[in-house]
């Protein structure tokens, strides 16, 4: 997780590597570490600019096919977002784990990418069906409740150059635009600050204060844990594997034979 998740798909190397070898600076706990509010509703959530609108799922749900595995048809299935399930789960919604993963082989199918860290969501959660709305406005109200400072004061307090509200130059559609609208150029709310950071960086991962955060928790949580690998033993690497020293997603499903459970073959 730390550096197959974190360092290779979420933050900024050289911020996670800057936390393990220096510490950290700004994520501190007395007795028991905890989940911060920078964190839970704001830097985190950068996963809600991730997911796509379909999916290239298994051989019967494909993107691009007569069936794609949509968000529409995930919250049906499992009656989230404040609804009641409308359909049972179909026995064919198995997982092709090799569309989500790499698996360092050449024979499969492609593998889906998620999207890019950014400030826009995919279309579907604009409408969270059916009571919540637009996911976006939902973690600014969220944010404004638990009295978030801004992505600019984060910053500041990071001793990390903010940027301004001429950063913030994307015209309608964009969602930049609201933000110069509503006058928040210079007092930006931290989640979508966030996310426009990492946009600013290229959007692979998060820019520096996100990473900061982020980094600094996961860390702070494995520190703060007694029984994890960075508690007791920081310097092991692992020794399952393809690669030596490397434990990857892949690995794992590999071990236990679930890389592919619904199989390629179409039953006759």
């Amino acid at each position: 997780m730390l550096h197959y998740f974190l360092k290779k798909r979420v933050v900024d190397p050289a911020v996670l590597d800057d936390v393990l070898v220096n510490g950290r600076r700004f994520y501190s706990f007395s007795d028991e570490p905890f989940i911060p509010v920078e964190f839970a509703v704001a830097a985190y959530r950068m996963g809600h600019s991730m997911v796509r609108a379909s999916y290239d799922y298994n051989r019967v749900f494909r993107e691009g096919g007569v069936t794609p595995a949509t968000l529409d048809l995930l919250f049906r299935f499992s009656g989230r977002s404040g609804g009641g399930a409308d359909v049972p789960i179909p026995s064919d919604w198995i997982i092709d784990w090799r569309r989500f993963f790499e698996t360092r082989t050449a024979d499969g199918p492609s593998l889906g990418a998620s999207r890019k860290i950014n400030p826009l969501l995919a279309t579907p959660l604009q409408n969270i069906p059916p009571t919540v709305g637009s996911l976006a406005v939902a973690n600014f109200l969220r944010g404004a409740a638990r009295g978030l400072p801004s992505g600019q004061a984060v910053a500041a307090a990071m001793s990390i150059s903010p940027f301004t509200a001429g950063d913030f130059g994307a015209a309608a559609p964009h969602p930049d635009s609201v933000i110069t609208a509503s006058g928040l150029g210079d007092a930006t709310p931290l989640w979508y600050y966030i996310l426009k950071e990492a946009e600013l960086a290229g959007g692979e991962h998060l820019g520096a204060v996100g990473s900061r955060i982020v980094a600094e928790v996961f860390v702070g949580l494995l520190q703060g844990d007694p029984e994890s690998f960075l508690a007791q033993q920081p310097t092991w690497t692992p020794t399952l594997g393809g690669v030596a020293g490397t434990f990857e997603m892949s690995d794992l499903l590999r071990y236990v034979g679930d890389l592919n459970p619904i199989g390629d073959a179409v039953p006759a």
